[in-house]
Parts: C-alpha cells; sequence; structure tokens
C-alpha cells in the first residue's frame, strides 16, 4: 500500500512560476516587484500610525547580483510580526477582507519578497527594526518544506525599519520608482542613494541632509485614507460583508456593538445600539457569523444609519501638487469622479510638456501599477480611439517629450491579476475616464492635425514643384545615390549594426546635395529601401527594431521579435508545434492566465497590428524544415482580414513568402453567432482587391457613403477587444480544437521513444547526483568540515594592492572587480594542494 503524504504549500512562495501567478509579473521583473511592494509597505507603515512618511531607497548592482534597500521612519517591525512573515502555512492580512483604498498588492506581499530571492537562485534578506537586526535565508526543499536559518543580533536603535534584499541582477529601475513614489503621494518625503558595493548601510532620510543627494521634498499633509481608518458599510456587497463578519466571528469575536463601531460614521455608541437593537438574540459576533440572513439585515442596517462616502474624501494628488514635482513648458490637468453604487472613485490624469521626465505613469490608490492598468479596456471619446490609455494616446503623445501621470483612486476595484495592475471597470467609470483622457489630450491631437496637414500640403506641393522641373532627381533616386555611403557612416565603416532609422538620418543628410525634397521616414523605410533590397539584397548590418514579442510555453521564456533576434533564434526541440500569431500583444495576459499555450504545447507571438518582416521570417523558419502549425487570430474588420492574408502571402516586402496559415478569426458571422455587438467606423481607404469577403463581410466593411466627403465610407466592424476575456479564451480554444480535429494535428509535444528515454536518463543521472551528495553529506558531516576548512584558511589572503586602474587601461571591456577576481583565483590555486590534504586527511579519520 502506497504511503500518503501531507505536501506544503509554502514552496509556493518560492517556485518561480507560483510567484509569477502571485504577483501577476513575469520572473524578469522581480526586482520591480521587490522595489514596489518595500516601497508601498513603507508608506503603510508610516501612514497607519499618523507619520508622514520619510522613504529612503538605496540601490547597487555588481556583476549579476544586487541589492534593493527601503528605509522608513514608521513605528517599526516586531519579533512577533516577522515571526508570522516567517511563517509560510498562513496568509495574515486586513486586505483580504476589508475594503478600502489600499495600496497593496497581493496582502501576503512580505512572503513573496522572501522567496523571490530563492527562486531566482539565491540570496537573503536583512530586516533592520527596532535595535535588532534579522538575517534571513529561506530556502525550499524537495519535499515543499521551507528551510529558515535567522540570524538575531542586537544593533544601534534607530526610527523606522530597514529592509535589505540581496538577489540575482533583474531590472528594477529605483530611479523612476522613486519620482513614481514622490509624484502619487505629494505627503511623502522621498530619498534614493546609489551604492558601488552591495554591503552598503542605509539611512533613514531627513530633510536636513536631503540637498548632497536626489530627493522629493514634502508638499503637504496627508489627504488621502489611511490604511487603519475605519471602512464604511457602504463599500461592501452582501458576500464581501459575509466573508468579514465570517472571518472576524471565527478568528478574533468581539461584541456585535463593538464590531459595528470600527466602521465609519458608526462610531457613536447610540448608531450601535441602534442596529443591534434589531438583533436582539445575537451579542457576539460568533453569534451571527453563521446566520446571513441576519448578516444581511445587519449590512442594511449599518448603511442606513451612515452616510455614503463621496469622492473628494479620498485625497486626489491634485493638478498643484503634481505641478510642484515636475518642470512644465505646458500641460493639461483633468480630474473626474463619480459614485457607483455609493461607492466612490476619482480619475485623475495630467499630460505635460517636460525637458526632464517624460513617458508615462500609471498609478492605483497612491502606488505606481506595472504598466497600464486599463491596457484591456477600450476607451473612444472624440477623436479618441484605443485600447488601453497608453493605446489611446499612442499617437498623440511622443514619449521622448511628454510625460502623462495617470491616478485612479478606489475600493475594491476588480482586477484581472493578482498582481493588481490589470483592471476591468464598469461602462459607466471608462466612459468617464475616457472623456477625461481626451480633454486632456484634444489640443495636442488638434496641433497634430494641423502639423500632419500642413506636411501632406507642403509635400503636395514639392511633388507639384518636382513635375514642373524644379528639382531633377526624384528622391527615389537620390536615395538609391547615397544608401551605400550612407550604411558605411551609419554602421561606423560597417564596425558596428544600426538600425533603419539610424540608416535614415544619415540617408536624409547625404541626399541633400542630390535634391531639396524632404525624405519621408514612412516612405523611406516602407517603400525606397525595400525596392534596394530587392535590387542589392539585404544588408545584415541594418536591423529593424521588435515590433512583437514570442511567449515560449513552459520555459516563459519572452523574445523580442527584432530582425537580429530572429536571426539568431533557435526553436527549442520537444517543446512546442504549434505558433498563434495575435495582432494585439495586450490580449497575451488573458491567453496565459488562460493556460493555452501550456494546454496546447503552443507558443504565443503578440504583434502590433501587420506582422512585421521580423516575424514573418520566424514563421518562415518554423516551416521550412521543422513541422510547426501556425495560426492567426485578427480583428473582424477590413485590416483583420487583411493581417490573416498577409502573414501567409507574399508582398512587396517580402516577394517570395509563402507559408500556410489556419485563420482562427474573428470573422463577422462568429461574431454574430457569439452575440458580440458591432461598432461602426470610417473606412477612408480602398478595400484590399485580394481579400474573398462573403456576402455579409460585403455589407459590414463596404459600408455606405459618407455624404460631404470624397470617399469617406460608413463601416461595421467587430474587435477582439469586444470580447469578454472568458469569450475570447473559449473561442481561441474551440477554434484550435477544431483545427486538431480536422487536419489530424498533434495535441501535444510527445518525443519518440529514443527522446524520453533520454530525457529519463539525464533526469535520473540529475537525481541520483543530488541523493548521493545528500547521503555523503550527511555521512561525513561536510558541513563541520567546511566550518574547519574556512577557519583555516580565512585569513590566507593577505591585503595587497591590486592596481585595478592599471588592469582596465589594459582591458576595457571588463569591470573593477575582474582583476580582484584574478588575485583570488591565483591564492585558492596557491592553497589548493593544503585543502586537498585537509580533505583527504578529514576522509581517513571518518
Amino acid at each position: 500500500m502506497r504511503t500518503h503524504f501531507q505536501i506544503s504549500r509554502s514552496a509556493e512562495y518560492f517556485d518561480a512560476e507560483e510567484l509569477q501567478a502571485q504577483t501577476g509579473q513575469p520572473a524578469s521583473k522581480f526586482g520591480e516587484v521587490v522595489l514596489k511592494e518595500l516601497i508601498d509597505n513603507a508608506l503603510d507603515a508610516c501612514e497607519s500610525v499618523g507619520i508622514e512618511p520619510v522613504i529612503s531607497i538605496g540601490f547597487a548592482a555588481i556583476g549579476d547580483r544586487m541589492r534593493i534597500a527601503v528605509s522608513d521612519n514608521g513605528a517599526g517591525i516586531s519579533e512577533k510580526v516577522i515571526d508570522s512573515i516567517l511563517n509560510f502555512d498562513t496568509r495574515t492580512s486586513d486586505k483580504a477582507a476589508y475594503k478600502a483604498p489600499t495600496r497593496g498588492a497581493q496582502g501576503n506581499a512580505f512572503k513573496t519578497i522572501i522567496g523571490i530571492p530563492h527562486a531566482l537562485g539565491g540570496g537573503s534578506i536583512v530586516i533592520e527594526s527596532k535595535g535588532l537586526r534579522h538575517e534571513i535565508n529561506a530556502t525550499a526543499t524537495p519535499a515543499g518544506t521551507i528551510d529558515v536559518d535567522r540570524q538575531t543580533s542586537a544593533i544601534v536603535e534607530v526610527i523606522g525599519t530597514t529592509v535589505y534584499v540581496d538577489m540575482p541582477f533583474r531590472e528594477c529601475y529605483p530611479y523612476w520608482y522613486a519620482r513614481a513614489t514622490a509624484l502619487f503621494n505629494p505627503h511623502s518625503f522621498v530619498k534614493i542613494s546609489s551604492f558601488n558595493e552591495l554591503s552598503f548601510s542605509m539611512v533613514i532620510a531627513d530633510e536636513e541632509n536631503a540637498e548632497t543627494d536626489n530627493f522629493y521634498k514634502r508638499l503637504g499633509e496627508c489627504q488621502k485614507i489611511k490604511p487603519n481608518e475605519p471602512t464604511s458599510a457602504h463599500w461592501y456587497n452582501a458576500d464581501d460583508f459575509n466573508k468579514l463578519v465570517f472571518l472576524q466571528g471565527l478568528q478574533n469575536d468581539i461584541p456585535l456593538g463593538e464590531f459595528i463601531r470600527q466602521f465609519r460614521g458608526l462610531s457613536s455608541s447610540a448608531k450601535a445600539k441602534q442596529i443591534t437593537g434589531q438583533l436582539k438574540q445575537f451579542r457576539l459576533v460568533s453569534d451571527i457569523y453563521r446566520e446571513p440572513i441576519a448578516i444581511e439585515s445587519m449590512r442594511q442596517a449599518m448603511q442606513g444609519e451612515s452616510k455614503p462616502i463621496q469622492p473628494k474624501a479620498l485625497g486626489a494628488i491634485g493638478e498643484a501638487n503634481l505641478l510642484d514635482r515636475l518642470n512644465l513648458n505646458r500641460h493639461w490637468y483633468k480630474q473626474v469622479s463619480g459614485m457607483i453604487d455609493n461607492i466612490p472613485y476619482v480619475f485623475e490624469i495630467l499630460i505635460g510638456e517636460s525637458d526632464g521626465a517624460h513617458g508615462f505613469y500609471h498609478g492605483v490608490n497612491h502606488s505606481p501599477t506595472f504598466g497600464d492598468f486599463l491596457r484591456q479596456s477600450s476607451l473612444k471619446a472624440g477623436d479618441l480611439n484605443g485600447v488601453g490609455i497608453s493605446g489611446a494616446l499612442a499617437k498623440i503623445i511622443d514619449r521622448e517629450r511628454h510625460i502623462v501621470i495617470v491616478h485612479l483612486i478606489g475600493i475594491g476595484l476588480p482586477f484581472l491579476d493578482r498582481g493588481k495592475s490589470n483592471l476591468s471597470l464598469p461602462a459607466e467609470m471608462i466612459e468617464n475616464i475616457a472623456s477625461a483622457v481626451w480633454h486632456v489630450a484634444k489640443t495636442l491631437h488638434n496641433e497634430q492635425k494641423r502639423a500632419d496637414k500642413d506636411a501632406a500640403k507642403a509635400e503636395k506641393d514639392e511633388a507639384a514643384r518636382e513635375r514642373a522641373g524644379e528639382n531633377k532627381t526624384f528622391i527615389n533616386a537620390a536615395v538609391f545615390l547615397v544608401l551605400e555611403k550612407a550604411i558605411q557612416a551609419a554602421t561606423d565603416m560597417r564596425r558596428l549594426p544600426a538600425n533603419v532609422r539610424n540608416l535614415f538620418y544619415k540617408v536624409r543628410d547625404f541626399i541633400q546635395e542630390h535634391t531639396t525634397k524632404e525624405l519621408n521616414y514612412t516612405y523611406f523605410s516602407q517603400d525606397i529601401l525595400i525596392k534596394y533590397w530587392q535590387e542589392r539584397g539585404r544588408d545584415k548590418l541594418i536591423y529593424n527594431d521588435p515590433r512583437g514579442v514570442l511567449y515560449e510555453p513552459h520555459r516563459e521564456n519572452e523574445v523580442q521579435l527584432g530582425t537580429f533576434s530572429v536571426n539568431d533564434y533557435l526553436f527549442p526541440k520537444h517543446q512546442f508545434n504549434k505558433i498563434l500569431y495575435i495582432e494585439k500583444k495586450g490580449l497575451w495576459h488573458t491567453i496565459k492566465a488562460a493556460g493555452l499555450h501550456k494546454k496546447y504545447d503552443m507558443a504565443v507571438i503578440g504583434g502590433e497590428g501587420y506582422a512585421s518582416e521580423a516575424i514573418r521570417l520566424l514563421l518562415e523558419k518554423a516551416q521550412v524544415g521543422q513541422d510547426y502549425t501556425i495560426f492567426v487570430l485578427h480583428d473582424a474588420d477590413p485590416d483583420g482580414y487583411n493581417i490573416a492574408r498577409t502573414i501567409q502571402e507574399s508582398t512587396k516586402r517580402m516577394p517570395d513568402h509563402n507559408i500556410e496559415v489556419i485563420d482562427l478569426g474573428l470573422n463577422i458571422q462568429d461574431a454574430i453567432d457569439l452575440g458580440i455587438p458591432a461598432e461602426t467606423f470610417t473606412r477612408k481607404k480602398a478595400l484590399v482587391k485580394d481579400l474573398e469577403l462573403n456576402e455579409i463581410e460585403n455589407e459590414y466593411f463596404t459600408g455606405r457613403f459618407k455624404h460631404g466627403t470624397k470617399r469617406s465610407y460608413i463601416c461595421k466592424r467587430v474587435e477582439l477587444n469586444a470580447m469578454s476575456a472568458g469569450q475570447l479564451v473559449d473561442y481561441i480554444d474551440a477554434g484550435i480544437s477544431k483545427a486538431i480535429d480536422a487536419k489530424q494535428l498533434a495535441k501535444k509535444v510527445i518525443p519518440d521513444a529514443d527522446v524520453q528515454l533520454e530525457k529519463a536518463a539525464e533526469l535520473f543521472k540529475s537525481g541520483l547526483h543530488a541523493e548521493i551528495d545528500a547521503l555523503i553529506a550527511e555521512r561525513l558531516n561536510i558541513e563541520a568540515l567546511k566550518a574547519k576548512l574556512l577557519e583555516a584558511y580565512a585569513d590566507a589572503f593577505d591585503e595587497q594592492e591590486f592596481k585595478v586602474d592599471e588592469y582596465l587601461a589594459g582591458n576595457e571591456l571588463h569591470t573593477w572587480s575582474k582583476p580582484i577576481q584574478i588575485a583570488v583565483d591565483d591564492k585558492l590555486e596557491e592553497i589548493s594542494e593544503a585543502i586537498d590534504d585537509g580533505v583527504t586527511e578529514w576522509l581517513k579519520a571518518s
């Protein structure tokens, strides 16, 4: 009979794949996860005790290791709290049941911070607070249990808490997060310092020494709802309130009146008595926590005795505070708010022209998010139409010139991921947000429209002058004359690769001696350069930037699909046998969450509309001498249908391109069958002649003529984003399953018997190594031997001069630590025989 083993789930905090699910972020962003969560914890710790936050951020990166540190001026972390953090069998959080505009992410963030270094290959955490230093090394065993090595020592007591995290290097952008923290928290003082060694010590920031470092001053008192403030009964629906009452009665039983007085607007004894008087048979929370009808009656009574909280109480950042943080030439700000079922929200957005900070800053509840929190929502208002705030502004905002700050405050916001960075909001709220975004963007949008119109007119006038003979050399001929010289210049005489835009700037300079016509980048890259490659052959030193990402199943590998990466990419053996191209890469997160890529052993390519040349080259590689099935998913509109066509057929850019692709849709008939409503759009360009359209598709895409225009038509379409997440997953699942049956494809990758045996031998050998190592270590007391040898040779490396500057003068590609490593290696080689003798003696004695 087999033994029944109990396997702990604690190791989920120490496994990279599980941590990705808990944090909502890929392992490549774990550095950001650690930094963001430490900052959020520090801010909450200060606000909870009524202290204006003073936050210090420290960062160091040496080679493949880094250290992140965050200090605060809060009340400090007690040993008891650290004990609970290191108990991985429970999740302790007030965010699990209380509804409030909280910063927090998972509610168990500190446990994930403890596990992340181990998941990435090893590291440690140090917590300094209340006069104690706790050095923590935690690892997961093969059985799923956690080994925690915690060394505690006394230190000089200082205010607050400092947490250090040592881990393998991952990008985490500390200066960006310092600015974002200051922007979303005007009541905080934020200081950041970088160090050139991993063993640095932090000092709590204060305003007296701030001028010597990078810092952001405090702008005023805290206006937001603090983490420890009472919540409102109006913020809970029946299920939420039932959960809160159940947990209270089960884990921390108190009198019913005391429980009621914890809520906003219900602190008076008179109101509590008024409510408990309707529940006379119940005295304690434990008396009522299994009575759903009574609980609902209490919730409604509490809502009746208290007023809903208005949006202004949520504490928006405000235009003035944002302007105090930034140096802007021009700016546009809008704040909107509302109440949905008596639950308030506030949305604010600022767009500014900046000579300093630029790009997008997205935040929810005074905390920066991992990217656009509406990245799967369609925003439409005025001339604004796109997916997500970043997508809607993509053609309006210049990321090198503009800064965009987006902030949403709400209660119980419906997140699509556990890392709380991707929202699915009610239509009413989306509409209000879209109008605010359009309000601040329309000036720039109109300016751009005028500039485009002026440019088009100038080009038209130039064409007329050319036809009149003013320019003797046409633009394409001029480009052909200088291209070889431009390639030489862009690549520094063929020493280094250059992208197409670099080449464009060289060409633009060189053609001045041949023509006065201004060269347009799109015309150059999409027309003239393609013709040049077709005549002369593509130059491998000129590359296209990535316009898509390949997501591999099982290995969780992401490949940016530019010309270089595609040329170097090798398909992994026995990993996947299908590839799905999606024209909107934002939908990848839904597919990933549903696990379709793993279910079908399928790589997913997230694109940006039409497949780039690099993507089409990759798909071509997948079918030349290989057996990968390729699928495509697209919008039900003319461009979507044309994407499916061009991804498999030849174009002027790739005249010899021809691969077999299975079109999953979306097509119009499927959208009708699924009940997905169509939207109208204005088509200004002719339909592609090669599109094969049925009667209903012709009706949707041809449309009706728009009076008052030269060649515009009012048409109908259905975008993938109009589907719910569940509809999208079911649609893809059904389409792939149908294709597998129709074409008798292999659903899963199953290599032949020889490969299976080879894998089994590899795993057995690895397991055998581990088993033998463990037994030898146990029998020979290896740890004691190591300790003895370390003690014997700890002082063997004498102080010496490393002549780092001299070494680097002849080895410019190395870092300063390289000569030190060489010296250490020499010393280790010198004492290796003595160490060997010590091991031999130990073995004989054993």
